[in-house]
């Protein structure tokens, strides 16, 4: 209610009527509460789409990577328990990068036995390999063989140096046993040339 029509008896008895503007610097009500209306809206909208929505999805995403992280701390829990239980030392099992030096070491024990076994059935079943093991460390074949004669341990150094696949040859030792002869050859293995 800014305006009033207000009426009042003159002096002379006549009824004048009298303007009064008793609020005329304040806005009408209605039109005040429409712009704050508006501004609040556009303020929640302007809230929710630059701070609600990006909010939304980084929680999201915080809360899916939480639950993969809770997940997996949970297993380390379980095998670090099931690793004291068992008394499992790590150190001990940690073979994966000598794997591909082992496979660098590796020859075929066949191909070297059967010519060292030819070699020694060439005196006429006069000896016999007694023992032949191969050190993949070392690249060395110790054979043992054993024989009735001991002219035989140059015959057959000369046959295990004449072999493809081998390097130096040594006797290291000959020793008596059953009225045999038994001589211990070390040969240098070069595995590239074992067929």
């Amino acid at each position: 209610m800014a305006k009033r029509y207000v009426y009042q008896k003159s002096a002379a008895g006549v009824s004048d009527f009298v303007y009064v503007d008793l609020l005329p610097e304040v806005k009408r009500a209605r039109q005040f509460n429409m712009n704050v209306i508006i501004v609040g809206t556009l303020a929640v909208i302007a809230t929710w789409v630059f701070v609600f929505i990006p909010y939304r999805t980084q929680t999201e995403i915080f809360e899916e990577k939480n639950g993969v992280l809770n997940d997996l701390t949970h297993r380390l829990t379980l095998k670090l328990e099931e690793q004291e239980l068992h008394e499992i030392d790590l150190g001990i099992i940690q073979f994966e990068e000598e794997i591909d030096a082992l496979l660098n070491l590796q020859v075929d024990f066949r191909v070297m036995k059967n010519q060292v076994d030819n070699v020694i059935e060439s005196t006429d079943n006069e000896a016999y390999v007694r023992d032949i093991s191969y050190s993949a460390i070392d690249n060395t074949l110790l054979v043992k063989v054993a024989t009735k004669y001991d002219f035989y341990d140059t015959t057959f150094l000369d046959d295990f140096e004449d072999l493809d696949w081998t390097g130096t040859v040594t006797l290291d030792s000959n020793s008596t046993s059953e009225d045999l002869y038994v001589f211990t050859y070390t040969l240098e293995v070069n595995p590239e040339d074992v067929e």
